[in-house]
């Protein structure tokens, strides 16, 4: 029986959310025909003349689309892609294709093989400013050799275009810096990306891009927080809760005990939490009060309940905290 050689058209980066590995499909603009179509990935490159990988690899698969049917001989009308490989980010993998007869009759495919880069997804550790906040650096770093990192700053928030826009381009829009450190100036609000690029793989798939990043140049401290379209839900104004302590302690009924908690002062930065058991006995109702350094709490005379006039002293679990 005659074969024919299936003619690829590029490997192509299926899902871009993936963070560590991602699906990659195997296109193909002719099938092919006599014999199976099938596929090997590898992290090794051979030529045709090399014999490589041997025609017994255990790896060559029969190629599938994402229904899980083979294809139609021949050319194809639109692209028909193997669906099925994945390959981690920030490496190169190499795509072999042929039609194979029981017999090892072989028709290879061509390119052989495809090559296909999977930048890594980057992420910003930090921005760190001069003493005058007249120069920002952004921090991120990337331990592969494949992926080449270039970084933006704006006063706009809004995510800037980074994939590529065509197969032959050789680098990001030209809004993309090579360095990490920007002017600024003090007191202006700043948002910052970093693209991943993979310079021999420029396609829509030979990008990857950070989380938004935002950063007063000045010396204000703080959590910032945004949602996943890019709002500011928590800026360096807000005011935040901290814990600062907790205890427990037994009072009896009509007293009170102090407890030291330094800083503590009677205003509205200051907050209080009680936890008493319930107990179907008798009424447990508690009350604090905030002054220097000090929280006074107190079981109130409640009335008799149950019977029961003089009921022991209770438990109070506290929880103070500063906004």
């Amino acid at each position: 029986m005659a074969i024919s050689a299936p003619v690829s058209n590029g490997a192509i980066v299926a899902d871009e959310t993936a963070v560590t590995n991602v699906a990659v499909n195997f296109n193909f603009s002719n099938t092919g025909s006599g014999g199976t179509l099938e596929v090997l990935q590898s992290d090794r490159i051979s030529s045709i003349t090399s014999g490589y990988p041997p025609a017994s690899d255990p790896r060559w698969t029969t190629a599938i689309d994402a229904n899980g049917n083979v294809p139609t001989e021949g050319a194809q009308t639109a692209t028909w892609s193997h669906v099925g490989f994945t390959q981690p980010r920030g490496t190169i993998r190499y795509y072999y294709s042929r039609r194979a007869i029981t017999g090892n009759t072989l028709a290879l495919g061509s390119p052989y093989p495809v090559g296909e880069l999977v930048p890594t997804f980057p992420y910003i550790a930090d921005i760190v400013a001069n003493a005058l906040f007249t120069e920002a650096t952004v921090i991120s770093v990337v331990s592969d050799s494949v992926t080449t990192l270039y970084y933006y700053q704006s006063t706009s928030a809004a995510q800037p275009v980074w994939q590529a826009t065509t197969s032959t381009q050789a680098s990001p829009a030209g809004h993309w810096s090579t360095s990490p450190t920007f002017s600024t100036v003090p007191g202006v609000q700043y948002y910052y990306y970093v693209l991943a690029w993979t310079h021999n793989n420029p396609g829509a798939d030979g990008a990857a891009i950070s989380a938004i990043v935002s950063r007063n140049a000045s010396s204000k401290q703080g959590l910032e927080v945004y949602n996943a379209s890019g709002t500011k839900i928590i800026t360096v104004s807000d005011r935040l809760a901290r814990f600062v302590s907790t205890g427990i302690v037994s009072i009896n009924k009509g007293s009170f005990q102090d407890v030291y908690v330094a800083g503590m002062a009677n205003d509205d930065t200051w907050g209080v939490m009680l936890g008493m058991p319930p107990n179907l006995l008798w009424s447990t109702e508690a009350q604090f009060v905030k002054s220097a350094n000090n929280l006074r709490i107190t079981y109130l005379n409640a009335p008799q309940y149950g019977g029961i006039s003089n009921p022991p002293a209770v438990t109070v679990t506290y929880y103070v905290f500063r906004t």
